[in-house]
């Protein structure tokens, strides 16, 4: 069954002290808001992957969705001012980046390592945020791409990365999960395939991988 929404009210045309030092602070927080997006988008930087020959995340996913549309990134802010030991950066979006898209005009929800943060190597939640992008896709039914570029487990954080209810083995049980559901899982590799992050192109329905690093 579905249900259709409709719009209560209009736009709010009243003026006023308290009304106007409202519209600045919501001003205010939607500007952070973008900044700390644009952060987490930027990840480590594009130079080293781009002196490897090699095309960042970003630049792929944005090849891979219709042209002109818009990509709706979800749990951007995962893992946001943690510090790491052993890492003297922070793991913006947990190295992983998950997003709705149009792809042949059908969403589909996007997986892609950031292949700019660790050569796109999982930390704490980066398990986590894959098995709630998986889960979004079961509940909706839409094919779930991912694109492949992983460096393994940054390994001074594995013990907070694979144990536990989230942690890094449940993704493969949504893997089967899918699967069973008739979801369609399609796999990208373009780099690193390494542990945990070579079980996901094993897994699923289709997987194409380049000969060389450069795309």
């Amino acid at each position: 069954m579905k249900l259709s929404l409709q719009p209560i009210g209009g736009p709010l045309t009243a003026s006023g002290p308290d009304i106007d030092a409202a519209r600045g602070q919501i001003a205010r927080l939607e500007q952070g808001l973008r900044e700390k997006r644009e952060v987490v988008e930027t990840g480590w930087g594009p130079e080293k992957v781009h002196r490897k020959g090699k095309l960042t995340t970003w630049e792929r996913i944005r090849i891979l969705a219709d042209p002109g549309s818009e990509v709706f990134p979800v749990g951007t802010l995962v893992n946001w001012g943690r510090d790491f030991p052993g890492s003297e950066r922070q793991a913006p979006g947990a190295g992983v980046v998950t997003a709705f898209g149009r792809v042949h005009q059908r969403w589909v929800m996007i997986i892609a390592n950031d292949n700019t943060v660790a050569s796109g190597a999982w930390w704490p939640l980066t398990p986590e945020k894959i098995e709630r992008a998986q889960e979004m896709a079961l509940r909706l039914r839409i094919p779930v791409v991912y694109l492949v570029d992983c460096s393994g487990l940054f390994l001074p954080e594995q013990s907070r990365s694979f144990p536990g209810l989230t942690g890094a083995g449940h993704i493969f049980k949504k893997n089967a999960e899918l699967s069973n559901a008739g979801v369609p899982q399609i796999a990208g590799v373009f780099g690193d395939c390494i542990a945990g992050g070579g079980y996901m192109p094993i897994i699923s329905d289709r997987v194409y991988m380049t000969e060389g690093p450069t795309w």
